[in-house]
């Protein structure tokens, strides 16, 4: 299986370039499950700018110029999400029309979720200067009682 921010592939769907760049990854499996794993060179988590719970609410309490990404698949954002996200179903899209000086918080599931520091990754990958990520994520928001927008939204 083969692993995409924001998505899984699977069988032949393997493009080339997504493989070069980092974006598209095997996910090793052993007895403990498939967990992806993220290719940069020279790179740890400890490299990854982050944003705390505070911060962002305050960022958006205000109505600060930033795009507040949710990583996770299209189902998922469409379940629930922070409110004022957005969410791309390609790479493409997600670097299509976005400057490389704009302001990305991405976010997930928790502080275990990796699909925000693959999002990360690949934007900073990809020349983005001011990107970081809330990697409280959903659990986070929510276990502070904030709002969450979406079909499962409390």
């Amino acid at each position: 299986m083969w692993a995409v921010w924001p998505r899984i592939l699977s069988g032949g769907e393997t493009p080339g370039g997504l493989i070069e760049s980092g974006w598209l990854v095997p996910l090793p499996c052993g007895s403990g499950g498939c967990h992806p794993v993220y290719r940069s060179e020279g790179r740890s988590a400890v490299d990854i700018e982050t944003i705390d719970r505070d911060e962002l609410k305050a960022k958006l309490d205000r109505g600060d110029d930033f795009k507040l990404v949710m990583t996770l698949h299209d189902w998922a954002f469409r379940a629930q999400h922070i409110p004022g996200s957005i969410h791309f179903s390609t790479v493409a899209d997600a670097l299509d029309g976005r400057d490389v000086d704009d302001e990305i918080v991405v976010y997930c599931s928790n502080v275990d979720c990796v699909a925000s520091q693959f999002a990360y990754r690949g934007l900073v990958d990809n020349g983005y200067s001011n990107v970081r990520r809330y990697s409280g994520g959903l659990a986070d928001w929510d276990s502070a009682g904030l709002p969450l927008e979406g079909a499962s939204s409390k």
